[in-house]
């Protein structure tokens, strides 16, 4: 996996040297351990800090019964997080950590008190690339679209299911899978409207929901097993 497979990609090269997270030119272990585990205990502390769970469940005992991607078909972001639709869509520019920051990520295993303190006190600049100020607007998609836009310093949380398509429905009664596949879009949309309205008091920074499909992502290097769980 390389620097570019991130999207966007604004890393700091000469930190990320600094920090000793490029070797021969690729991203190392050292590396893929940090971001793992800085991904964890953000996705720990953003859910009790905004409770992304609550939405995860609703939407899974709902009737739309929209379905959860295929761990192969999902970015690396996606297969990242523990949730079912929910997860961290931001870049997370681990460089930025000093070298005591980055020790003692890498010196825990389980989310603590003191690991709390940790990303309370350096996700924002872990979310913020060094390369831009706050009043830059950064695009998290494929294409030239402000469905994909964010302000630099926003908490970006990727949603996405699996309208299947070439379900079961769609063989027996073509009316009736557009119908659902209709209250399926709606009931999205409505629930992350709701989700925003919710959240964007609980948290000190912007935050922007944004729905992606198959054809807004880029799908991870299932033969690069470093980020494998």
């Amino acid at each position: 996996m390389k620097l570019n497979d991130f999207q966007p990609n604004m890393f700091d090269h000469l930190e990320m040297e600094k920090k000793e997270f490029i070797e021969d030119n690729d991203l190392n272990e050292k590396f893929f351990k940090a971001y793992k585990k800085y991904y964890t205990f953000l996705e720990q502390y953003i859910d009790k800090t905004i409770n992304i769970s609550k939405y995860d469940k609703l939407i899974t005992s709902h009737d739309s019964k929209l379905e959860i991607v295929k761990k192969d078909d999902m970015d690396i972001y996606q297969y990242l997080s523990s949730f079912k639709y929910f997860y961290i869509r931001n870049t997370l520019y681990i460089e930025n950590l000093t070298e005591q920051e980055l020790e003692l990520l890498l010196s825990k295993e389980t989310y603590d008190e003191e690991m709390q303190a940790l990303i309370s006190s350096t996700y924002k600049k872990v979310i913020t690339t060094s390369l831009s100020n706050e009043n830059t607007n950064i695009n998290y998609g494929p294409m030239e679209s402000a469905a994909f836009y964010a302000p630099a310093n926003a908490l970006v949380l990727g949603f996405r299911y699996d309208p299947e398509f070439d379900g079961e429905l769609a063989k027996k009664d073509d009316d009736a899978w557009y119908d659902n596949y209709q209250e399926q879009q709606f009931f999205a949309m409505t629930t992350l409207h709701k989700l925003e309205e919710e959240i964007k008091e609980k948290i000190e920074v912007p935050i922007r929901v944004i729905k992606y499909d198959e054809f807004s992502i880029k799908k991870k290097d299932n033969n690069d097993i470093r980020f494998v769980k």
